[in-house]
């Protein structure tokens, strides 16, 4: 069997965010033909290895301290910034690329999840003649920069690994037609010669509410002659603005009620006093998500930067499609 493995610079397991979930399924549906390994950075000093099938797994690796500590010190200068951390600093991940460089010995194909594990695939293979893939899952020059702002170094580094991972790779593949098409606008790649291959959502997998459950926990939640509408993401930059966004949306709309969940509601806005209609759930399991997903009669993806991620939408849409 052909041997995959996946580099990402964050734990795909359990997938909660949209990232994780893109990582994970896609890679779910690897493994029903090749044996693919997630191999994957952590944070928390966890080495261990889980297995889902026989054929896919996922391998957490520590990290450095001395990748922490310049991780820590770029976080004082600009928040959300463990990805560009992870781009300038990869090669203190001791530890990690050792043991993704023996993956290599028996790797048929690398893929990276993010553009942000270019650099440590490249080394990790060598002068072997392995295929890399790029799975992009934004334009991450056009979500970061804004961030950054006036961090040049940031910028640069970050238009540099993206590009690397475009030129370099083997295959490259975009979530929508217009990431691709900005691609071609910021680094002059040809469109041509970018995969596209949509986020989704895993339908089977979506848990089936009755109307009458529904109503009875409506009843019980007081929310039975209320519009509700839901929000989910994690603690990532366009999200805080979809946030803004919807605590606008609350005041202009008292009768509306706004749930929120996910990594987002660490965001200090909604750590201090909201609309009383806004409903920050914080990051919560499935069944939780998908009840709230159940009862609510409009999904939001308020995004001011474009392409907006189609995997919230499409992850909303089954559980809350007209009844």
């Amino acid at each position: 069997m052909k041997r995959v493995v996946i580099a990402n610079f964050y734990p795909v397991w359990p997938p909660m965010g949209r990232g994780q979930r893109r990582i994970f399924f896609l890679a779910r549906e690897l493994a029903k033909t090749f044996d693919v390994e997630l191999m994957v950075l952590d944070r928390m000093g966890v080495n261990k290895t889980t297995k889902f099938t026989r054929s896919f797994r996922e391998t957490r690796v520590t990290a450095d301290t001395r990748f922490r500590a310049f991780e820590h010190a770029l976080e004082k200068r600009v928040k959300f910034s463990a990805d560009i951390a992870y781009a300038m600093h990869w090669d203190e991940c001791t530890i990690y690329n050792d043991l993704l460089a023996e993956r290599a010995e028996t790797a048929d194909v690398m893929i990276t999840a993010h553009p942000y594990s270019m650099y440590a695939l490249q080394k990790a293979r060598q002068k072997r003649p392995i295929p890399i893939v790029f799975d992009s899952q934004n334009v991450e020059l056009r979500q970061k920069a804004p961030l950054f702002g006036e961090n040049r170094d940031l910028v640069d580094a970050l238009r540099q690994i993206e590009s690397s991972a475009l030129v370099e790779s083997d295959r490259v593949i975009a979530c929508s037609v217009d990431d691709a098409a900005a691609f071609g606008e910021d680094y002059g790649f040809d469109v041509s010669k970018i995969a596209i291959i949509e986020n989704g959502v895993d339908a089977w997998g979506v848990p089936s509410v009755p109307e009458e459950t529904r109503n009875q926990i409506l009843d019980g939640l007081g929310l039975r002659d209320k519009l509700v509408a839901v929000f989910g993401g994690s603690m990532h930059f366009p999200n805080l603005r979809a946030v803004d966004r919807i605590l606008d949306f609350a005041r202009a709309a008292p009768d509306v009620v706004f749930l929120i969940l996910g990594g987002v509601c660490n965001f200090d806005k909604l750590k201090s006093a909201v609309p009383a209609n806004v409903i920050p759930l914080g990051e919560v399991d499935e069944s939780v998500k998908w009840l709230a997903f159940a009862i609510s009669d409009i999904g939001l993806n308020p995004m001011d930067l474009k392409p907006a991620p189609t995997s919230r939408c499409s992850s909303i849409a089954p559980p809350v499609l007209p009844r």
